[in-house]
């Protein structure tokens, strides 16, 4: 049931990605996305990947990988500056784990490490899209935003929930959660934004 739980919702979240990195690269439209929320969700997917890592779960690796290389390739547009800083601090940072305690990696990617990380992805995951809902608020841009790729966010959101329910991870059903309901109010925004939007040009 989980690894079935997790194929779904690896399709729906890993697929997120690419239709909002399809319309960036098409219209090259950036005016109203976060560089921080992207930083964000790069670093949020990569504690998904070591989550699925961690229980084996072959189909959550993979397609939470795709993913990450869709918001690579957003951030690429974004910042470039950004975009290498975090190349970097990640390299940085698995360098001198392994020089320091060499046992720290082989260690993380086990069960043994599974709640303290899902606890670093629930901070992450927390904060992820508090900057994208901010600026979006505050600028009512809501044309950079794919709606398939929130459409598609919000749903594997919702399996990724029960999925980790289902695992017994009590931090990552709670900060899943919280992702959701972010992943929800960007959804209403864009929604309620782009029909205000239609409203006033019909009534200009």
């Amino acid at each position: 049931m989980v690894e079935i739980l997790s194929f779904f919702a690896g399709i729906m979240t890993s697929s997120a990605p690419l239709a909002q990195a399809f319309r960036t690269f098409r219209t090259r439209d950036t005016a109203g996305l976060s560089v921080s929320s992207y930083l964000l969700l790069l670093c949020m997917g990569s504690f998904t990947v070591l989550i699925g890592i961690q229980y084996m779960i072959y189909a959550m690796i993979i397609l939470n990988a795709i993913g990450l290389v869709a918001n690579f390739a957003i951030m690429f547009l974004l910042s470039r500056r950004v975009f290498s800083a975090f190349l970097l601090a990640t390299t940085a940072l698995a360098v001198g784990s392994l020089l320091v305690a060499p046992w720290f990696i082989p260690r993380l990617l086990t069960p043994h490490w599974a709640e303290e990380v899902a606890f670093i992805y629930g901070l992450l995951a927390a904060a992820t899209f508090l900057p994208q809902i901010l600026l979006t608020r505050r600028t009512r841009i809501v044309s950079s935003l794919s709606l398939p790729y929130l459409v598609l966010l919000s749903g594997g959101m919702i399996l990724w929930t029960v999925n980790s329910i289902l695992l017994g991870n009590y931090s990552l059903t709670f900060w899943n959660g919280i992702l959701l309901l972010m992943s929800l109010e960007l959804l209403r925004l864009k929604i309620t934004c782009e029909a205000k939007q239609r409203r006033t040009a019909q009534s200009a």
